[in-house]
């Protein structure tokens, strides 16, 4: 477990498999059934999810065989983790419901607060971020009334990713310097590098450039020095929207580059997700259509495969943009008609800033005028919405001022006024 932690997965392993054999030479089932569970975890961490699904699941036979609640309830939940992995999402919530319906039998309230945090992780993955936060809060106070700083830890880090993507950068911010303070004072390594990396990118997101190059640049060594290459991998990706941001294009192409093949080396879906997303969007905004349509319909069946309506519109938009750029006008019209669609089906106090923007640039392209304002409405309304939401005044004109995005939809808004008749 020691060893894991550290993401030192190889001397894990062997801990584990001698665990495993002196179980099964003892005829301890109880043992074994463990030894399993910490092969499972180890195979997940290294992204080999079948392996790891087959070691749970023989933990969860030997655990059911025994009548042995405790042990069925975490088999559940460690088969739960790794349908979310592989984007079952339906998979997930059952191992997940069954197993919190056992430990709260038991009343268990430690794993209860995993679960919660768990189920949480899945509504997120769905882009219910409204209903992951009720989640995550629950297992944040059930951990405050158990006095249990680590899940604390966690929850306020996973509530990051939330507030993140509803545009409140305050709430955002708070939650993960709290986290960080809290993983620090526990000593616990892997997490303070990602802890640092998640801040760089609230920085990113709010246009300090030189916090967020700051933060990404000591998440990225301790990550090193710890040889925690999941982790590596989706900074290279946060590095390179950053050297979009800092102009520098040739050199953020071979920092998504990299994570993407660092990303698929692992199997790790949501770095190969965040890798494709920003070679697009690079291309895109080179005007290098066609190279932009490749990665990005890579990014849409990934997204189309495992169910992600909020993510999935976002390719579309963006896709929709390569497409008309391209000459492709009809199917640019269906995928900004698939793209509407979407935004009807998903929570409405997510950040759309940049669908509005590539939906608005691909009307552009279309020479359709009104609709092309009223999707640079949207996203203006949407930057006014999210920088009140800034407490912090300079913050808020980082954010007005420094984020590319921004810059453009408000440029966009001051000069399409007066509007264009049709």
């Amino acid at each position: 477990l020691t060893f894991d932690h550290e993401a030192e997965y190889t001397r894990a392993e062997k801990y584990y498999s001698r665990a495993l054999s002196y179980a099964r030479t003892n005829q301890d089932k109880i043992g074994e059934a463990a030894a399993l569970i910490g092969l499972g975890a180890n195979a997940r961490f290294r992204g080999d999810y079948q392996m790891a699904l087959d070691q749970y699941q023989q933990s969860l036979k030997i655990a059911r065989d025994m009548g042995d609640l405790n042990g069925t309830a975490w088999a559940l939940n460690s088969i739960g983790i790794v349908y979310w992995y592989r984007g079952d999402y339906d998979g997930a919530t059952e191992s997940y419901k069954r197993s919190l319906d056992i430990f709260r039998q038991l009343e268990d309230r430690k794993q209860e607060s995993k679960l919660l945090n768990n189920i949480g992780v899945l509504y997120d993955t769905k882009g219910k971020y409204t209903r992951a936060l009720q989640y995550y809060r629950q297992r944040i106070a059930i951990s405050k009334e158990l006095g249990e700083p680590h899940p604390i830890a966690y929850g306020l880090f996973n509530s990051t990713g939330c507030y993140t993507v509803l545009g409140d950068y305050s709430m955002a911010l708070d939650n993960i310097l709290q986290a960080k303070e809290i993983f620090e004072s526990l000593g616990d390594h892997v997490m303070v590098a990602n802890t640092i990396s998640v801040l760089g990118d609230v920085y990113l997101a709010l246009g300090d450039t030189t916090r967020a190059r700051q933060n990404l640049m000591a998440g990225l060594a301790l990550a090193d020095s710890l040889g925690d290459v999941n982790s590596k991998s989706e900074m290279m990706t946060s590095f390179g929207y950053l050297l979009v941001e800092s102009g520098n294009a040739k050199k953020a192409e071979e920092r998504f580059l990299q994570a993407l093949r660092l990303s698929r080396e692992l199997a790790n879906r949501w770095g190969i997700a965040g890798a494709l997303q920003g070679l697009g969007e690079l291309f895109l905004d080179s005007g290098r259509f066609r190279q932009a349509s490749f990665w990005l319909a890579q990014l849409d069946s990934m997204y189309v495969t495992h169910a992600e309506k909020p993510n999935e519109l976002r390719a579309k938009a963006l896709l929709a943009m390569a497409a008309a750029g391209e000459g492709r006008y009809q199917r640019a019209q269906q995928l900004i008609r698939q793209t509407e669609a979407l935004l009807d089906s998903v929570d409405q106090n997510v950040d759309y800033r940049n669908v509005y923007w590539r939906l608005a640039q691909a009307e552009e392209f279309l020479q359709n005028n009104a609709r092309r304002d009223i999707y640079f409405d949207k996203a203006y309304a949407d930057v006014t919405k999210q920088a009140e939401k800034i407490d912090d005044a300079t913050l808020r004109g980082y954010f007005l001022a420094n984020v590319t995005l921004n810059r453009k939809i408000l440029a966009a808004r001051a000069s399409s006024l007066p509007r264009n008749a049709e």
